[in-house]
C-alpha cells in the first residue's frame, strides 16, 4: 500500500535514483517491451545498463496486452525503485517493482 506521493525524477538522473532504492517514484520514459525485454529508456537506444526493467503489478491484464498497447511509447509510470533486482540478466541499472500505473505522455 503506498501511503506518500511518489518522488518525480529524471531517468537520467542515476545519483538520485540510488537514493531512492524503495522508495515510490514517478518517471517518465520510452517503454519498450519484447521477447526478454521489459523497461524504460532514455530514448530509442536501448541501452539497458541506463534503463529500468519494468516489473508491472496489473493482474487483471497480461503482460502481451500492455506490450501490444505501450510498447515504443512514451510514458510516466509509477512504480517502487528496487536496485538489487536489476532484470533480465541482470543488465538494467535497477527496476521498478509494484507499478500501478502506467499512463502514456504527449511529447
Amino acid at each position: 500500500m503506498v501511503t506518500d506521493e511518489p518522488v518525480k525524477i529524471e531517468l537520467a538522473n542515476h545519483s538520485k535514483i540510488k537514493n531512492l532504492d524503495g522508495k515510490f517514484v514517478k518517471v517518465e520514459g520510452l517503454y519498450f517491451a519484447s521477447f526478454e525485454m521489459s523497461g524504460l529508456f532514455l530514448s530509442k537506444e536501448t541501452n539497458t545498463s541506463t534503463g529500468l526493467w519494468i516489473n508491472f503489478n496489473f493482474p487483471q491484464i497480461t503482460q502481451d496486452s500492455i506490450n501490444k498497447l505501450l510498447s515504443a511509447k512514451k510514458v510516466s509510470v509509477i512504480g517502487k525503485i528496487n536496485l538489487k533486482d536489476r532484470g533480465h540478466l541482470s543488465s538494467y541499472f535497477g527496476s521498478l517493482d509494484s507499478v500501478y500505473c502506467i499512463l502514456t505522455v504527449k511529447d
